[in-house]
């Protein structure tokens, strides 16, 4: 049996599909790799990082052999990676995506190339759900699914090296990170169990700086989460500020639509100023609604890799000095996609810079239509920004 799933850097889930399907099934487990995933869709899986190997590449029979290693002395195993081109030669039984942005993906690309196959969605993260692409669920948690999927819900295994300390009644806190808010439900949560101890994070964690400490966080903005840390919030502020002939701001990615309304304060007092927000699946809530209708700000529901959402974008921004700010399902994509249509001088900045858009995935083309701007701001502030400029 061969089985494809996707990769996007994170070694210990794609582990755990290694467990199940290669150590307990028996399968042949193998993933992406190659530019030519990421023209159709694909979330550019990172460089795989030198010292997370456990020794050089091999390429058999036109798929490559990683050898790759958990821990320093532990864990090892190999991915066997392979290009679009051999994906099309090979006979596949199944294949699962990990990734929400990858479930229209490779419904094209099964309904395309590979009819046959059986499509998966594994789900780990709570309150994420299908998007209606994939029909089939593998579920490691216990977040409700819609009536219409096939749900199996299961243990994901993991490396068998790590050790956690076992469980004592006791009055000490010993890790906020379960408690970090990722929605509304959780912030009184978090909120009371800060109150308890402020001193804990920064004294016990290692963190001594401010910004340090909302970067481990959520944030809600006019009562709405926020994907960004406060230390982004305080450069847009500055850049917004001191650029008033900024009338047009772009949001590729609305989530639940905090950084739109910030957007939106911005915009509203600004002759001619625009919020235009797009996402393939908002989860905004009727009081942002509320928010939004107040300051003018446009949300769409959009494929934004799609030809007609690109020239939907270009035309928004033909007047007035524009700001895009990307946080999709694949940065490198998008930055690629939206970069020739910004006007010189027009801003264009990327959220989860270093973690899932490098320098090295974006093409020569890309580059050398942009500049860094103010990026030295955004780096000491550790804002997971990348900031460029339109020459």
């Amino acid at each position: 049996m061969n089985i494809l799933a996707d990769y996007i850097g994170h070694s210990d889930l794609y582990y755990s599909l290694y467990l199940l399907f290669e150590k307990r099934l028996k399968a042949n487990l193998f993933r992406p790799i190659g530019l030519e995933w990421s023209r159709k869709g694909f979330h550019n899986p990172p460089p795989v990082d030198p010292a997370e190997r456990n020794g050089e590449v091999e390429q058999i029979d036109d798929v490559y052999h990683i050898p790759m290693r958990m821990e320093m002395e532990g864990g090892y195993y190999t991915q066997k990676a392979i290009t679009f081109n051999k994906f099309l030669e090979m006979d596949f039984d199944l294949v699962v995506t990990t990734f929400y942005g990858h479930e229209k993906t490779f419904d094209d690309i099964l309904r395309r190339y590979k009819p046959n196959a059986a499509f998966i969605r594994q789900i780990g993260n709570i309150h994420e759900k299908p998007l209606g692409f994939c029909k089939n669920i593998l579920l490691a948690q216990l977040t409700p699914m819609p009536p219409n999927v096939n749900c199996i819900i299961y243990h994901p295994e993991h490396y068998e090296g790590y050790s956690y300390a076992p469980p004592i009644n006791h009055r000490t806190i010993k890790n906020f990170a379960n408690n970090l808010p990722s929605y509304p439900g959780d912030l009184d949560t978090w909120n009371k169990c800060e109150l308890m101890d402020k001193i804990y994070i920064r004294e016990r964690m290692g963190i001594d700086d401010l910004f340090d400490l909302h970067s481990l966080r959520c944030i809600s903005f006019c009562g709405h989460i926020i994907r960004q840390t406060h230390s982004a919030l305080f450069i847009l502020e500055q850049i917004l500020v001191s650029n008033p002939d900024i009338t047009r701001v772009v949001e590729l990615g609305t989530a639940c639509g905090g950084l739109a309304l910030f957007f939106g304060l911005h915009m509203f007092g600004r002759r001619d100023g625009r919020v235009l927000t797009l996402d393939i699946a908002p989860s905004m809530s009727d009081e942002w609604y509320r928010l939004a209708n107040l300051l003018n700000i446009e949300s769409r529901k959009r494929n934004i890799w799609d030809e007609s959402t690109v020239n939907e974008v270009s035309e928004f921004i033909k007047s007035g000095r524009a700001l895009i700010f990307i946080d999709g399902g694949n940065k490198p994509k998008e930055l690629t996609l939206y970069a020739p249509h910004a006007k010189k001088n027009d801003l264009i900045m990327t959220h989860d810079y270093a973690a899932e858009i490098h320098p090295n995935q974006l093409t020569k083309e890309t580059l050398s239509l942009l500049e860094p701007f103010r990026q030295e701001e955004f780096d000491e502030l550790k804002t997971w920004i990348l900031s460029m400029r339109r020459k």
